[in-house]
């Protein structure tokens, strides 16, 4: 029986496509260890989101904490509390923005709670919105931590060391990572490499124009429902393996 295991960073309230990873992995790694980095050109999904909006998309972010801390692991995030009012305005935003859908009373609820109950540590909040939307979606797959698994290697070597780790014998890339998954590597390892090959889905959205992809996941579950949204997760196909 083939083990497959994922990896990505904890980002904030993922995309469809960080699911439909999920959905194909037996084990699914959050690097949380890994260094957080943001600058001009890079987008960065661990402190931000698109949703939905009635007029179109907005932008949910997590304000970082960065006055002296240098160089941080994700794990190490803190929210900048400078301006307290961010959450009661993040809370409101998700109010506002999908209360009145159809499937907002079985999605909503459990999200907002664990944003109330935000600590300051964004990589602990970050995780617990995924498991969260794991449960919502009856995702079996098993969640585990980078920094729980001290493995040696970089880049492409750490994925491989993870795979083992967690006793893999496939390895599921996203897709667009081919610059620093190099094939021979998992092929060398014994470890098959197979890509996700992600086709997002289209479903009606709330502002009535054109489908406005990688928003949220929460869009999909609260405007398509839950069990729309497993279906949906369900029609990726993973490409061919290689080992």
């Amino acid at each position: 029986m083939t083990i497959t295991v994922a990896c990505h960073q904890p980002n904030f309230l993922p995309w469809l496509g960080f699911f439909a990873k999920m959905a194909r992995a037996d084990v699914f790694v959050l690097l949380d260890d890994v260094q957080f980095t943001r600058g001009p050109n890079r987008h960065n999904w661990t402190t931000r989101v698109r949703i939905g909006g009635a007029n179109g998309p907005l932008w949910l972010s997590l304000p970082v904490r960065r006055a002296g801390a240098g160089l941080q692991r994700i794990l190490d995030l803190r929210t900048d509390d400078q301006d307290p009012r961010w959450l009661t305005k993040m809370l409101k935003t998700l109010e506002q923005s999908y209360g009145g859908t159809a499937h907002a009373s079985s999605v909503l609820p459990p999200v907002l709670d664990v944003l109330r109950h935000h600590g300051g540590s964004i990589c602990e909040t970050n995780v617990a919105l995924i498991e969260t939307v794991a449960s919502l979606l009856s995702l079996e797959t098993r969640l585990v931590r980078s920094s729980e698994q001290p493995v040696d290697g970089v880049a492409t070597a750490r994925l491989v060391n993870l795979t083992r780790a967690n006793g893999g014998d496939a390895y599921l890339s996203g897709d667009g990572a081919d610059d620093y998954q190099l094939e021979a590597e998992f092929s060398a390892a014994g470890i098959g490499l197979r890509r996700l090959g992600f086709r997002h889905p289209e479903y009606r959205q709330r502002s009535g124009g054109a489908f406005v992809p990688g928003l949220s996941v929460i869009d999909a579950l609260c405007q398509a429902g839950i069990a729309a949204t497993r279906d949906m997760l369900q029609e990726t196909r993973t490409l061919p393996s290689h080992a």
